[in-house]
């Protein structure tokens, strides 16, 4: 009692980027996006109100998963840490020996106990810049700053968890420090897993979308997705491919939301039969000039003119028997279809497109 005992000094020192910074950085030590710039949690800024530990970590341990090259590694703010009771918890990442500067999107990479469906529910969360250790601006649902998206927006080099999302807000002063605050841990499902900090010079695009799936049944491809927010969104284009690398435009849907923009979650839906998915991918143009050719040679009695009239109707009763009763239960393998892929375009106002991840159709 009385008594400290100093053991050794710690002495790092924090380099800047070499070569410079692409679009996307991860603020993380040993991040490939990072390019030798060395970053550190600022303890002054980070941690519990009230409190020394996070689940049952010690605050540097803890802390330390927020900034290594580890994608799977986070830290864990949950409400067995007093939160939704009141006592706010904060995480701070800086980077000593380099300053972003100009308009920048900054923010961390998160994952909710359930995904979060809009902005709305971030409502106990804020996020900072500083410069030098003074407050730069701030960000929240209050100032309409804060915006939500889904990871697959940004060029984020490495693995992230599935369901995981971006909060973010567009800076406009320069800064060397970024803080997540929360104050209230209710409309994330009790828990919010904190991956890492982020920053991009990149625009985040202008829809962020939801789940998406496929599904071949009763002779129809159903194509269902979800947007999490819409900005100036004009339209959908829904695309299908056999391959995974040569697209067909299957359709277009309009944005629901109101005037192309929304902060909640919208769901959509389009269909097409497999008749249809046939004549889009050119199977019946394919089997027109068979038949056609078996009808100059097998029937020769039959007059050339007539042959040619009586080719295509030939050939579609043909697409739609090998297709529709080849199997009476209509449950195909991939290979059988002519769509086993699909990815949906946005379009925005501007006509500038965006695509969604690829998906694989699947059959019932």
């Amino acid at each position: 009692m009385g008594e400290i005992r100093i053991y050794n000094a710690v002495v790092r020192n924090f380099c800047s980027p070499s070569p410079a910074l692409g679009a996307t950085t991860i603020l993380a030590n040993g991040h490939a996006s990072a390019n030798g710039m060395g970053v550190t949690v600022n303890g002054g800024n980070s941690g519990l109100a009230n409190g020394t530990v996070l689940n049952s970590q010690t605050i540097a341990s803890a802390m330390n998963n927020l900034i290594d090259s580890d994608p799977a590694n986070y830290v864990s703010l949950s409400s067995t840490l007093g939160i939704s009771a009141g006592n706010a918890a904060s995480l701070s990442v800086t980077t000593p020996a380099h300053t972003f500067v100009n308009d920048e999107y900054t923010g961390f990479v998160v994952k909710a106990a359930s995904p979060l469906a809009n902005v709305g529910l971030l409502s106990g969360v804020t996020i900072s810049t500083y410069l030098d250790g003074a407050l730069v601006e701030q960000s929240s649902v209050a100032n309409s700053l804060l915006k939500l998206n889904a990871l697959n927006v940004l060029s984020i080099n490495g693995s992230v968890p599935a369901d995981a999302q971006v909060v973010y807000f567009k800076t406009t002063g320069d800064f060397d420090e970024v803080r997540l605050t929360v104050n209230d841990l209710a409309g994330v499902g009790n828990e919010l897993q904190v991956y890492s900090a982020f920053v991009s010079a990149e625009a985040v695009l202008p829809v962020s979308f939801g789940d998406i799936s496929a599904v071949y049944q009763n002779g129809t491809l159903n194509i269902n997705w979800s947007t999490l927010s819409e900005t100036n969104n004009r339209e959908f284009v829904i695309e299908g491919s056999s391959d995974g690398k040569s697209w067909t435009k299957l359709g277009t849907v309009a944005s629901k939301a109101n005037g192309g923009n929304s902060d909640s979650a919208i769901e959509y839906s389009f269909s097409k039969s497999l008749q249809e998915l046939l004549v889009l991918s050119g199977f019946s143009l394919v089997s027109m000039i068979i038949v056609m050719g078996m009808a100059l040679l097998l029937f020769p009695s039959i007059k050339r003119k007539t042959a040619y009239m009586l080719t295509p109707v030939i050939a579609i009763a043909m697409a739609v028997t090998l297709f529709s009763c080849s199997k009476s239960d209509h449950s195909y393998d991939v290979d059988e279809k002519p769509v086993a892929f699909i990815r949906i375009a946005q379009v925005d106002k501007d006509g500038t497109t965006s695509y969604s991840k690829a998906i694989k159709v699947v059959h019932k």
